[in-house]
């Protein structure tokens, strides 16, 4: 993998600022619900209209340079793809949607922006237990903010997603030193933010994307239905954000109630200990630690909710390896401390997993990670998670 220096104007641009002023807590696009319990609450019922969300538009501009030539390379400038609001990173642009996550990849703990764009003839298809179906021509778009406490708002990234020609094209964006729009990465980016404290941070290229995306069946990570299931707040209202997508024509159909009802826990919420474990684990490891996933040939660990404890690959299973040996089981009943999976994540080597999440690690996981690892008496499973 190849990596370069960067460029000074992406230097200047991380410089520091005068904090921006709080963001207001309903702002419309400010999906997380919690805290949010005093406000008026939509889209529950699938048979009561709800006017939440806009609607997708019958020829959206986000992405139709794209669509026009499909094997043209990502335009070198942000904002040709048309898919954010001018003057604002956070918001999208007319026939744009945002959405939210249950279980997001830790990065720093840094705010992040989701949204996509599909035509309205062409909705998105909620298939069950795999991620979703997007149609051609779909765009999905994740606006990375600053790691900084005092520049939380600003933005650092842009990563695009494309369904070209019948696969996913890849692309990030950097911003400029005015801020004012995205400049397009073409190679790996390993760069030291100068006004936090030397901090690391990677913009991926669009061949290393493939690696998290599965190389050998690119798909997205984020969008299916047990992410989705949750209450979001949008425009001051608390919504059902699956029956909401459905209603305003982002989704082909609604996924059942049963399915509404079984969406991963947050890992920072109220849920159980083990479901808030194990739907961590979900979002950030299972995307390369399941069968067919980017993984080591000798490494077999699957951590995908579903499986149980005992079929994991991991409970009292040696880790192998030349980082990994001698060290002990991936998880080792009862001994946080003597487990792989914990001294893999608060590594702070080239050997940290996730590794593509920073330096800083995700303490109050970490946390649950350890209560629970002390916790089990043997690898027999419980209910599951």
């Amino acid at each position: 993998m190849r990596r370069r220096a960067l460029s000074l104007w992406l230097i200047t641009a991380c410089a520091p600022a005068a904090p921006d002023a709080p963001r207001d807590s309903d702002d419309a696009h400010d999906t997380d619900a919690v805290g949010h319990t005093d406000l008026p609450v939509a889209c529950v019922d699938p048979e009561a209209p709800c006017d939440v969300l806009p609607a997708p538009a019958d020829d959206p501009a986000c992405g139709a340079v794209l669509r026009a030539d499909p094997d043209a390379p990502f335009p070198e400038r942000l904002s040709a793809l048309a898919c954010l609001a001018a003057g604002d990173p956070w918001m999208p642009a007319e026939g744009v949607v945002p959405y939210d996550l249950a279980t997001p990849l830790f990065s720093e703990g840094v705010r992040k922006a989701r949204f996509w764009s599909t035509s309205a003839a062409a909705p998105v298809d909620p298939v069950p237990d795999a991620p979703w179906v997007f149609p051609e021509g779909a765009v999905v778009l994740k606006v990375f903010g600053h790691p900084g406490a005092a520049v939380h708002d600003r933005p650092l990234e842009v990563r695009v997603m494309a369904r070209l020609g019948g696969a996913w094209r890849f692309q990030g964006y950097a911003w400029d030193e005015a801020l004012a729009d995205g400049v397009r990465v073409d190679d790996d980016l390993l760069v030291t933010l100068p006004d936090e404290d030397d901090a690391p941070w990677w913009f991926p290229s669009a061949r290393s994307c493939p690696v998290c995306h599965r190389a050998e069946a690119l798909e997205v990570l984020g969008p299916r239905t047990a992410q989705l299931a949750r209450t979001v707040v949008h425009e001051g209202v608390r919504a059902d954000q699956l029956v909401a997508l459905w209603q305003a024509g982002w989704l082909a159909s609604l996924p059942s109630a049963a399915e509404r009802a079984a969406g991963w826990a947050d890992p920072h919420g109220d849920a159980p200990l083990e479901q808030r474990v194990r739907s961590w684990l979900q979002g950030n490891c299972a995307h390369c630690h399941r069968p067919g996933g980017f993984r080591p040939p000798d490494l077999q660990l699957d951590l995908r909710l579903d499986v149980p404890l005992d079929e994991m690959a991991a409970c009292d299973v040696q880790a192998r390896g030349r980082i990994a040996r001698g060290r002990g089981p991936l998880i080792a009943p009862g001994d946080a401390a003597g487990s792989v999976i914990v001294q893999r994540i608060q590594a702070a080597d080239a050997y940290r997993m996730p590794p593509d999440g920073g330096r800083e690690v995700d303490q109050a996981f970490l946390d649950d990670l350890v209560r629970w690892i002390d916790g089990l008496e043997d690898c027999t499973p419980t209910a599951a998670p």
